[in-house]
């Protein structure tokens, strides 16, 4: 995942996105931090720039130029999100899962399957998880590794993923330890979508 990000104030111009720059306001991006947790101090750190913008057009004598050109070859535009993009692709990297669970908290979600031998699959968000460390690779991507009562190991294309916080459909969000208890899944059980 990115490690830095942040807000701008634009002084707007006839051509989207591409005014100068009144005020920009960086921050680094917490290993653990979700899009939630950052949108509250992303929102903190734009009260900051707007008052920064609101006092250099305060002072503009609206003849010479104002803030800082923007480097047109450097834009980048960010796709529109979709429900859909939540899904789980076990085949993806432990890393990039535990980064979409965090960029995906609380919309639109990041979601599996476990696919429950002689029932219906049944629908997980997944809430809280970690990269782990793998020892055996015969395991294939979405297949459990290890389901011990404290602990839902699963493997990914690359590593293993540990779940410690989840939500079945219809449910509230659980440590994995309750889930267990409630719900016997065991090695070998395999999530997809």
């Amino acid at each position: 995942g990115d490690a830095e990000t942040g807000v701008t104030v634009i002084h707007m111009t006839p051509r989207l996105d591409s005014g100068p720059c009144l005020a920009v306001r960086r921050t680094p991006i917490g290993s653990e931090e979700t899009m939630a947790e950052l949108e509250q101090r992303l929102s903190m750190l734009g009260v900051e720039a707007v008052q920064e913008a609101i006092e250099k057009l305060a002072r503009w004598d609206r003849v010479s130029p104002i803030g800082e050109i923007q480097d047109q070859s450097q834009a980048t535009k960010a796709p529109r999100l979709k429900k859909t993009d939540g899904a789980v692709d076990w085949n993806r990297s432990a890393e990039q899962i535990r980064n979409q669970v965090r960029a995906f908290k609380p919309w639109p979600a990041t979601y599996t399957n476990w696919l429950r031998t002689g029932a219906e699959p049944l629908r997980i968000l997944l809430d809280k998880v970690s990269i782990a460390t793998v020892s055996n690779p015969d395991f294939q991507p979405g297949q459990v590794i290890l389901a011990d009562g404290k602990q839902l190991l699963v493997a990914t294309g690359s590593g293993g993923l540990s779940i410690h916080a989840l939500q079945p459909a219809g449910k509230r969000v659980m440590d994995i330890a309750e889930f267990l208890r409630g719900y016997p899944i065991r090695a070998g059980d395999r999530f997809g979508n």
